[in-house]
């Protein structure tokens, strides 16, 4: 699909049956170009009438990424707490 990233899943280790399925588009477009494709719709109505007790869907924006070693983001003052400059 033109515009998708990548896509996780997590399983809560604390409440049996929660699940987490985080997906990365390029933009907000590209997310509705695929969340109005008719076989994904069709997904989203079983999802909703046989497959979910209940779910939340919330959309955001990434503010900062950063990793253990690619720190280029991260906060100045974490950096400096472990002693990166």
């Amino acid at each position: 699909m033109p515009g998708f990233i990548s896509v996780e899943r997590f399983a809560s280790v604390n409440n049996e049956g929660k699940f987490l399925s985080l997906s990365f588009w390029e933009s907000e477009e590209a997310a509705a170009s695929w969340r109005n494709q008719m076989n994904h719709r069709q997904s989203q109505k079983m999802g909703h009438d046989k497959l979910f007790d209940s779910y939340r869907i919330s959309v955001g924006e990434i503010v900062r990424e950063y990793t253990k070693d690619r720190r280029g983001e991260a906060p100045a003052d974490s950096n400096a707490f472990f002693g990166i400059e």
